[in-house]
């Protein structure tokens, strides 16, 4: 019985902290996926990144971006900077731990491009110099904090969009993640594509 009773607790977080951030998130979420459809429709490309489990949303929004999400559609030029296991370790073994996307940025990103950082805790040295490699580079900057936002939140620009969710357990932030990732993908399949017949 302590099983079930644990189980449904963890579905009423879920949902509780869900609906407490549509209040937040809601209008973040639609500037989001308008600065994404500016990026591709003038040209651009996507860059996401994120450390451990929140690479994870990162690496969701590239795909469906670059794959598909609901429907077909042709895909969309967006990259994941953090799955690529070759390309972080050549970086981390040279001493480049806290840029390891900083430099994937300096060399892929151009000005009008965008990137999508994923965190938890905001406090992450490679995140904070990532998101100044984009502000160099001139590029739009989409941050999916949690509710702290930590010390990413003091270094993004007036500029910067922030998908904060009002939480501080880290599987629920990030759940609120996957599902905002959802919702900017929708968005942009119906600005850049139009209604799903």
């Amino acid at each position: 019985m302590y099983f079930q009773e644990r189980l449904q607790q963890l579905f009423i977080d879920s949902l509780e902290i869900k609906t407490l951030s549509m209040e937040y998130i809601l209008p973040a979420i639609e500037e989001a996926s308008e600065v994404l459809v500016g990026t591709l429709l003038n040209g651009g490309k996507v860059l996401t990144c994120g450390i451990g489990n929140s690479a994870i949303n990162a690496q969701l929004l590239s795909t469906l971006l670059l794959n598909r999400f609901e429907r077909e559609r042709p895909g969309l030029p967006a990259i994941c900077l953090a799955s690529d296991a070759i390309i972080q370790s050549a970086l981390c073994h040279e001493g480049y731990l806290q840029d390891v996307f900083a430099k994937q940025i300096q060399a892929l990103g151009n000005p009008g491009d965008t990137l999508a950082l994923f965190t938890t805790q905001g406090n992450h040295a490679a995140l904070l110099q990532a998101s100044m490699a984009a502000h160099d580079r001139e590029m739009n900057v989409i941050v999916f904090l949690g509710e702290e936002g930590g010390d990413l939140h003091h270094v993004l620009q007036a500029t910067d969009i922030e998908i904060q969710v009002p939480a501080q357990n880290s599987s629920r932030i990030r759940e609120v993640h996957m599902l905002a990732v959802h919702a900017v993908c929708d968005l942009v399949d119906i600005n850049i594509f139009g209604e799903d017949e």
